[in-house]
C-alpha cells in the first residue's frame, strides 16, 4: 500500500494532480483537435472525441491552496495513454531548475511513486493518508477526466438534462450522470468545448484559448469542499502523439529496482 502522510496532495495534485515526451512539446502552439462529425446524437460525438485522445502528452503549471496556506506552484509533466479500457499514466512533478519532486507511475490498479528527496519508493494498489484513502483505479480516472474531458461519457451512464437556469450560454448541453460514486453535471459547449463538471463537493471549469480553434483546455479551475482544497491549472503545451504500452515511460523496472535496493 501507499502509505504517506499528506499525499492526497499528491493525489488531489493528482485530482488535481495533473500532468515531456519523447519527442519536444510544441512551445507556444495550441493544439487542434481531430474533427469530429456532430449530428443530432451529441453524447456519441462526445464518445467519439474521448477516444480519439487515446494519448495525450501534457506540460503545464500547478498552483494549489488548502483552507490554511497557499503551496508552492509545481511544474508538471504528463503522458496518459488508455487502452483497452486499461490505463497507463506517467507524473512528474519538478520544482526550480528541473529538480524532480516526485515521479510517479501508474499500470493499471498498481502505482509506484519514488520521492528522490527522500531516496523512498512507494507501491501498491491504494493510498492512506490524513485526509483519508483512494484507491488508484479512481484516482487514475479523476486524472483522465482532467486531462481527457471527454471521457466521463465512456465510464458512466450519462443523460442530458436541461442546463440550470443560472447558466447564460444557450448554446451549452448538459448531463447528468453517476460518476466516482456521486452524481456529476457535466456541461459541454454545442461545440464539444467542456465547460464546467459540477457537483455537490467539487467544481471544475474549464477555459480555452478564444484566439484559436481549438476546444482543448488551456486552463482549468478547481475547487473541492473536503479538504478544502482550490487551485488552478494551466495547460503551457500539449500534443495527442501516439503513444505505446511498451513505451519506456511505463516500464516499472526502475521503480522495481529502488524498492529492492532498499530491502
Amino acid at each position: 500500500m501507499l502509505n504517506l502522510k499528506g499525499f492526497f496532495l499528491v493525489i488531489l495534485l493528482l485530482f488535481l494532480f495533473i500532468f515531456g515526451g519523447c519527442a519536444p512539446l510544441q512551445r507556444g502552439g495550441t493544439p487542434v483537435l481531430p474533427p469530429v462529425e456532430i449530428s443530432g446524437d451529441f453524447l456519441h460525438a462526445l464518445q467519439q472525441r474521448a477516444l480519439q485522445l487515446n494519448s495525450i502528452t501534457i506540460e503545464g503549471r500547478l498552483k494549489m491552496r488548502t483552507k490554511t496556506k497557499q503551496l508552492p506552484s509545481v511544474k508538471i509533466k504528463a503522458w496518459l495513454h488508455s487502452r483497452d479500457n486499461e490505463v497507463f499514466l506517467r507524473i512528474k512533478g519538478l520544482a526550480a531548475l528541473g529538480i524532480t519532486v516526485f515521479d510517479l507511475l501508474v499500470r493499471g490498479d498498481k502505482c509506484w511513486i519514488y520521492l528522490p528527496r527522500s531516496r523512498k519508493t512507494f507501491e501498491g494498489k491504494r493510498f492512506f493518508t490524513s485526509y483519508g484513502s483512494m484507491d488508484v483505479t479512481t484516482a487514475t480516472k479523476i486524472i483522465e477526466m482532467l486531462l481527457n474531458p471527454w471521457s466521463p461519457s465512456l465510464y458512466c451512464n450519462m443523460r442530458q438534462v436541461v442546463c440550470p437556469s443560472s447558466f447564460k450560454d444557450e448554446k451549452d448541453i448538459c448531463f447528468e450522470a453517476q460518476f466516482l460514486k456521486m452524481p456529476i453535471l457535466f456541461e459541454y459547449n454545442n461545440n464539444l468545448a467542456p465547460r464546467r463538471f459540477l457537483s455537490k463537493t467539487l467544481a471544475v471549469e474549464f477555459f480555452t484559448d478564444t484566439k484559436s480553434r481549438s476546444i482543448y483546455p488551456k486552463r482549468i479551475i478547481f475547487q473541492l469542499a473536503n479538504p478544502e482544497i482550490s487551485g488552478e491549472l494551466l495547460i503551457l503545451n500539449a500534443r495527442f502523439d501516439a503513444l505505446s504500452s511498451d513505451s519506456p515511460l511505463f516500464d516499472q523496472g526502475p521503480f522495481r529496482k529502488r524498492l529492492l535496493s532498499v530491502k
